[in-house]
Order: structure tokens, then C-alpha cells, then sequence
């Protein structure tokens, strides 16, 4: 770590100042790949004088830190504030600065859970219209033996049936891994789409989950939004299981949030 990195670590404003009028490098990188500005945006998990950390930030953007940069993993110095800092004001002085709150894959979808203070997670709930993390109790479980499932499999197939029928590439027992079926469903989405049709996302489960399934009369189900997974796009496509789901008398054990699967309870099938 340079002495640059290690005083914005320690959002030193003194020792920026000093530094940077010097020709220090306000975009280089550490060993670890940290921007200064980066290393800013994590003091607040330290220095309880936020108005310091936030001294800082201003300071290096103002001297022209690049709000973009990623460390390896795609976190900007905005994540890295989220995720850090004690309080809101930090998170707030890259918002008002202009870092995007556009993030790729889980980085997304973990969002809100990530903050690491109540204030940030609202004010992210906030710009983003998105509801808070759910947390549900477990829900019980049970073995089903095997005619116990046969009589799930005919409404199973019933509901993956109308999940195809709206728009959905809904597939069953559709590869070992969540990373095979990802794979499988990918290939008839795009082969599907290629013919014109309309779809809206991928519903599927896994010879993995179906053997779960069996174990506790709990069917996990991986679901995707077209085009791109985003996080409305998901919970749309989840609202749409959970409705055909219900419809056909399978309860749903859900939160509504893109980063977790939906679960349908089979108790109802044992004898």
C-alpha cells in the first residue's frame, strides 16, 4: 500500500492534501488492485468521525479520482461505501458526486442487503424502489415416499405446462447443477426467442433439488428475468410461478425478492 492509500485508508485529509499537491497518483492502484478513493470509502468501518471519511472523498474526487474504477469483483469506491461505512453520509457524497448505483449480477441483487447501516439501506430503498430483505421463517418439512411424488409430478407437470404457455422456458429435473441448468435453459431460451416468440424469463429446478425435494417436500426453483436477469424483470418472472403455482393449490414459500429462489411445499401430497 502506498503512503497515498494508507492515508486515505485513515482518510488523513492532512496527508492527501500534502501528497497529492506532490503528483501523487489520485487513480493509482494498490497491490490489491484499491484505487485511493476505494480506500476512502472503506474508512468508514474504523473512523466514527464520518465528516473526516467524507473530507476525504470530496477531497480525491475533487482532484480527480475516477468513481468508476473497480477493484477485482466489480465493486466501485460506492459499493465498498455501502458495504463499510457506519453511516449514510459517505454513501451520500459519492451519490451527489455522480458514482452509479448500476451494478452487475449478485452485486445487484445483494444491494440493499449489503448496507452495512439502517440509513444507507433505506436511502438505497429509496432510489431504487426496492422493498426490504424478507426474512422468512423456515418452513416445515417432510419426506415423501416414492408414490408420494408421483402424485406431485402430475401437478408439477401441470404447472411447468402453463409456465411455457406464458412466455416462460420452465424445464424440470433440467440438469445436475444450478450451472447446468443455467446453461440448458439459456440455449432453449435463445432458440425459442430465435423463432419469434414472446418470453419473459427461465423457471427451472435441477436433478439436485428434485432429490432434495424428496428429502423435505420442499421443491426449490431457479427463476430469471429477460433479457439481462435484472432485478424487476426476476420478481416479475417469480410473481408469475408463484400466481400458476397457487392456481394449481401448490403453496409458495417466497419473500418476493429476485436473489431468492422460490420454494413450493409438497407436504400436501403425503398420505
Amino acid at each position: 500500500m502506498t503512503t497515498l492509500h494508507a492515508a486515505a485508508q485513515q482518510a488523513d485529509v492532512d496527508t492527501l492534501r500534502r501528497l497529492l499537491d506532490e503528483g501523487a497518483d489520485v487513480n493509482g492502484k494498490d497491490d490489491n488492485g484499491f484505487t485511493p478513493l476505494q480506500r476512502a470509502a472503506t474508512a468508514g468501518s474504523e473512523i466514527e468521525d464520518h465528516q473526516r471519511v467524507v473530507d476525504a472523498i470530496e477531497l480525491l474526487i475533487a482532484s480527480g479520482a475516477n468513481l468508476d474504477d473497480t477493484i477485482p469483483g466489480g465493486r466501485t469506491a460506492l459499493y465498498l461505501a455501502i458495504e463499510f461505512s457506519q453511516t449514510v453520509h459517505p454513501v451520500q457524497a459519492l451519490l451527489d458526486a455522480g458514482a452509479s448505483l448500476e451494478f452487475e449480477g449478485r452485486l445487484d441483487e445483494y444491494l440493499i442487503e449489503n448496507a452495512n447501516c439502517d440509513e444507507t439501506q433505506q436511502l438505497l430503498m429509496k432510489l431504487t424502489g426496492r422493498p426490504a430483505p424478507i426474512v422468512l421463517p423456515d418452513p416445515p418439512s417432510a419426506r415423501l415416499r416414492k408414490k408420494d411424488w408421483a402424485k406431485a409430478q402430475v401437478v408439477l407437470d401441470q404447472l411447468f405446462e402453463r409456465l411455457n404457455t406464458l412466455g416462460i422456458v420452465a424445464e424440470q429435473k433440467c440438469g445436475t447443477t444450478q450451472e447446468d441448468a443455467w446453461s440448458d435453459c439459456a440455449e432453449i431460451f435463445q432458440e425459442r426467442k430465435d423463432r419469434g416468440e414472446q418470453l419473459t424469463g427461465i423457471c427451472f429446478y435441477t436433478e439436485q433439488d428434485q432429490k432434495r425435494a424428496v428429502r423435505y417436500a420442499q421443491l426449490n426453483l431457479g427463476i430469471w428475468g429477460a433479457d439481462e436477469g435484472g432485478y424487476r424483470e426476476t420478481v416479475a418472472v417469480g410473481n408469475q410461478v408463484k400466481e400458476a403455482a397457487e392456481s394449481l393449490d401448490l403453496p409458495v414459500h417466497w419473500n418476493g425478492q429476485s436473489e431468492y429462489r422460490p420454494m413450493l411445499l409438497l407436504n400436501r401430497f403425503r398420505e
